[in-house]
C-alpha cells in the first residue's frame, strides 16, 4: 500500500489564534519579519519559537558596539542576547548588509509571558519551575513594546557617537 504524507506549512499551525485570548490576537503571526527604519538603522521585528519578540538593529560594522565590552554599557529589555555580522538564518532580507554589525534582543526572559511555549506546555512548565507551588507574575511584551526598545536601543547609539 502506497501512503502519501502531507506536510502541513508551519504557519497553518502557528496562528497567534492558536495560543488562546491576548494581546497578541492583534499582532502579526508567528512568521512575520518586520522591517522598518529609524535614524538611518535598519530594524527587525521577528517572534522567536515561544512567540515573544526579538528585536535586531543594524549598526556600522566599525561602530564601537560591534564589541562585546562596549555592548555592556547598552540598556535593553534582557539585555543583549544577540550580537553577529548575520542575522539569525530564519530572517532574509532583499538588500545586501554585508558591512553591517546586527545587535539583538528577545522578549522571553523570566516574568515575560511566552503565549506559544505556555500554550505548548502549560502548566507543566510551572511546575518545573516553582514545584513548592510559588508562582510569580508574567507580563505579555507586544510588539509596540519591542519596536520601543529598539528605538531607545537606537537612541543611546545615536547619542554616544564618538
Amino acid at each position: 500500500m502506497n501512503k502519501k504524507t502531507t506536510f502541513i506549512k508551519s504557519t497553518e499551525y502557528m496562528k497567534n489564534s492558536d495560543w488562546g485570548k491576548g494581546e497578541w490576537l492583534n499582532e502579526p503571526d508567528m512568521h512575520a519579519i518586520i522591517e522598518f527604519k529609524y535614524k538611518n538603522h535598519t530594524c527587525i521585528l521577528t517572534r522567536n519559537f515561544a512567540g515573544s519578540w526579538c528585536g535586531y538593529v543594524e549598526i556600522p560594522i566599525d561602530s564601537k558596539y560591534a564589541t562585546e565590552i562596549e555592548q555592556d554599557k547598552l540598556n535593553i529589555h534582557g539585555g543583549l542576547t544577540w550580537n553577529s555580522k548575520r542575522l539569525p538564518l530564519t530572517i532574509q532580507l532583499s538588500s545586501d548588509h554585508s558591512n553591517s554589525y546586527w545587535l539583538g534582543f528577545d522578549c522571553s526572559h523570566f516574568g515575560d509571558y511566552s503565549p506559544r511555549l505556555d500554550k505548548t506546555f502549560g502548566s507543566y512548565l510551572t511546575r518545573m519551575l516553582f514545584p513548592n507551588g510559588d508562582s510569580f507574575t508574567e507580563t505579555y511584551k507586544t510588539l509596540e513594546f519591542a519596536k520601543n526598545e529598539l528605538i531607545q536601543l537606537i537612541e543611546q547609539i545615536e547619542s554616544d557617537k564618538d
